[in-house]
Formats: structure tokens, sequence, C-alpha cells
């Protein structure tokens, strides 16, 4: 990734980094803002493997998206951009 180009936290350890990518695609899908949120992807896709990213990124920020929707803190909007970045993301 050259610099710059990188909307996540740039840290030697990137498995370290996954709680907080989490945050913020979550923070992202809560502000409506889905080209953060496909940058974000991206930027996970380039820094670990695809298999990765699906288990630790991917499922788990999905699952809390849930979560949120039930806690009545997202709507279904919120939940269509998640949703949407994940799709432009693997297209």
């Amino acid at each position: 990734v050259g610099q710059g180009a990188s909307t996540l936290p740039v840290v030697r350890d990137v498995a370290t980094m996954v709680p907080q990518w989490i945050d913020l695609m979550v923070g992202a899908a809560a502000a409506l803002d889905q080209p953060a949120m496909s940058a974000m992807l991206e930027d996970a896709f380039r820094l670990l493997p695809p298999v990765r990213v699906i288990d630790d990124v991917v499922l788990p920020m999905m699952r809390r998206l849930g979560e949120e929707s039930v806690a009545g803190r997202l709507d279904m909007a919120q939940q269509h951009v998640a949703g949407e970045a994940v799709r432009a993301t693997w297209h």
C-alpha cells in the first residue's frame, strides 16, 4: 500500500487492528458513508488474505451490525450501506 493510500491505520501487526477496523466500518455504516466503508474493505483485502478478511472482518462486522440493529441503534438503510459496500468490493 502506497503512502497515504490506506484509509486504515498503519501498524506492524495488521491482526491487532481488526477490532478497530470493525469499529470504523460500523461507524461508516452508521454515518451512511459507503465510500469510506468500501475503501476500508479494499484496504483490508490488500493487507490480509481473503479468507481472513471474510472470517475476521466481514462476518464479525455484519454480526455487530445485526446486534446494533436489534438494539435499535441502526436502521435498515445503515445495514444496506454495509451490505452494498461488501458486495461492491467483491465485484
